[in-house]
């Protein structure tokens, strides 16, 4: 099965657009089946009789190919293009080139004011304030005020446990873009006007 790209973040300042439509436009992986190579006389290749053979091809798996280089989401820096793919219960950002299908693109970053050692905001505090200052470095980037693009903004805000962390620290919070359709860009969205 396919991995399904999504938004990278389930909060995303849309003007009421559903956020699920992003799921809709974007299939941007294959899934190819692995088979086992035999001649038609010995279909395992291992000597075993045709019974045997059943199991080993119920035990085919499937290889996931995701676009990109799969990389940290918090490494992604300014001009970055990237997917979020959904594998089962987990999740993969894959860093793509601008001329590429993608869902997203880093457009600015910021540090988070709060001293280390300050307890952690929680999540809904740290997207309310990322996404304040994401909205300020939407018309600078994009050529558009917000309100008329075709565009929705996002951002990647520092999980718990890297905010408590005593050697990570991180404070980075990425402002990015998606399509309100949901649908991929082959281009860098700099200066788009849409």
């Amino acid at each position: 099965m396919s991995p399904a790209p999504v938004l990278a973040c389930p909060f995303v300042l849309d003007r009421g657009v559903p956020r699920i439509r992003a799921l809709v436009g974007a299939v941007l992986a294959l899934a190819m089946t692995i088979g086992a190579c035999a001649d038609d006389d010995d279909p395992t290749g291992t000597g075993d009789p045709p019974a045997a053979a059943a199991e080993t091809t119920v035990a085919t798996t499937s290889t996931v190919v995701v676009a990109g280089d799969p990389v940290n989401r918090l490494t992604l820096v300014v001009g970055d293009c990237f997917t979020t793919y959904v594998l089962g219960t987990e999740s993969v950002t894959a860093r793509q080139r601008c001329d590429t299908p993608h869902l997203h693109e880093v457009f600015a970053a910021h540090v988070h004011p709060a001293r280390f050692g300050e307890a952690w905001p929680g999540d809904e505090a740290l997207q309310k304030y990322a996404l304040r200052l994401c909205y300020g470095d939407f018309e600078a980037f994009v050529g558009e005020i917000y309100e008329l693009s075709e565009l929705a903004i996002g951002a990647i805000t520092p999980p718990q446990t890297n905010w408590e962390d005593a050697k990570a620290r991180f404070r980075t919070i990425l402002c990015y873009l998606t399509r309100v359709d949901g649908t991929p860009v082959t281009t860098s969205l700099r200066g788009a006007r849409i």
